[in-house]
């Protein structure tokens, strides 16, 4: 595995674990990037998964990072972790568990940094907490990404909201997860056109009907 950066900000409430490989593909030029959710996206829901033994990634998961990673474009997890703040995991466990994603995935770590956040609610807006776009704005500017060349993978609403008013113009919802139960509200939000004119939302079984269907 890569070396690692681990930040830990605003008194524990949110994480920002960096990967080695970025550094080299930091440039001057704004480079476009993938923003894909964890649990549900990569790696099977467990509901607060804290133990390592228990990750498996989802169908295509490995296939499509490492698509990502041949072609250079940036791979950022942004995932929601209040399980942290209830007790129900550590951040070490949660570190433990996207140790374990890394080696399922193989060498070269496909991932250049993972955002995370263990608040309850998303208020105030300017936290981190999807449905608000702040890992996303901060993932912009800390690794120099163009969000209007980006895509965002989600199989939550808060995911898809997210990347919305993050502006991001390509977006995934996919059955995987949580997704199947949230379908009906992501076609309820395209349908009553409550998503920005920037984004447009396409909806996929999971991430090996995403890499079919990837260009950025």
């Amino acid at each position: 595995m890569t070396n690692t950066k681990v930040c830990k900000l605003n008194r524990e409430f949110e994480d920002l674990t960096l990967y080695s490989r970025k550094i080299s593909l930091k440039t001057n030029k704004m480079i476009s990037a993938v923003f894909l959710d964890r649990d549900g996206v990569i790696i099977e829901d467990c509901h607060y998964t804290k133990n390592p033994d228990d990750v498996k990634l989802c169908l295509g998961a490995k296939n499509l990072l490492r698509e990502l990673n041949n072609k250079n474009i940036m791979v950022v997890v942004i995932t929601n972790q209040s399980g942290i703040t209830k007790n129900f995991l550590s951040w070490e466990q949660y570190r433990e568990v996207n140790n374990r994603m890394i080696n399922l995935l193989g060498y070269p770590n496909p991932i250049n940094a993972i955002y995370a956040n263990s608040y309850i609610s998303d208020q105030p807006a300017t936290n981190w907490r999807k449905p608000n776009p702040t890992m996303i704005l901060k993932a912009a500017f800390d690794l120099n990404l163009n969000l209007k060349k980006s895509i965002l993978i989600g199989d939550r609403l808060t995911d898809i909201i997210a990347g919305q008013r993050a502006n991001i113009p390509k977006i995934f919802h996919v059955l995987t997860g949580h997704g199947r139960k949230e379908r009906g509200e992501i076609l309820k939000l395209i349908s009553q056109k409550q998503i920005s004119n920037e984004s447009k939302v396409f909806c996929k079984k999971d991430l090996k009907e995403v890499l079919k269907d990837l260009i950025i």
